[in-house]
């Protein structure tokens, strides 16, 4: 359900413009997709995830660059909520997204949303359990000043759990 304090359409046309449909690869999981948007804008980002009622804001989530904070959706739940809202209001005009170990591709947004689709209706009860040394590792590199994201594409986790464990 969408907190209704923002037109649908504008928030549509904010996420077409400045999200980034990502599609990613790690020996431990592949083509797991999220939606991310970066901004100075700390406010902003809380109205977008009070307006989803799901995601993540992460403050000085770059950190090349200051006081730049990311809103983040990439649970199952937080991906359908994404798919969902799309579906009702539009899908993104012309959007092309990363793909981090095949810069040279050009991804739409309708194979984010297959590869999405495919990742949501994987079997959850094969969910991945990080032994504790990955655990370890990543609170290491987050105390040595990388980023979430930094940490996430090393070692395979989602930023989500980093953030998870960094805060135990």
């Amino acid at each position: 359900m969408l907190n209704n304090d923002l037109n649908p359409q504008y928030v549509r046309g904010v996420l077409d413009a400045e999200g980034c449909f990502h599609i990613s690869h790690s020996k431990y999981h592949s083509n797991r997709t999220s939606f991310r948007m970066a901004n100075k804008n700390l406010a902003f980002l809380n109205m977008l995830k009070d307006f989803f009622q799901e995601g993540y804001v992460y403050e000085n989530a770059h950190g090349t660059y200051k006081d730049v904070h990311e809103f983040v959706m990439q649970s199952k739940n937080q991906l359908r909520i994404l798919l969902a809202f799309f579906e009702e209001n539009g899908d993104p005009i012309i959007k092309q997204t990363n793909r981090p170990r095949n810069r040279n591709k050009t991804t739409t947004y309708q194979d984010w949303k297959r590869e999405t689709i495919s990742y949501i209706n994987k079997n959850s009860s094969l969910s991945i359990r990080y032994s504790e040394d990955i655990k370890k590792k990543a609170i290491v590199l987050y105390t040595n000043g990388k980023t979430l994201k930094e940490i996430s594409e090393t070692l395979g986790p989602s930023t989500a759990s980093i953030h998870k464990w960094v805060n135990e």
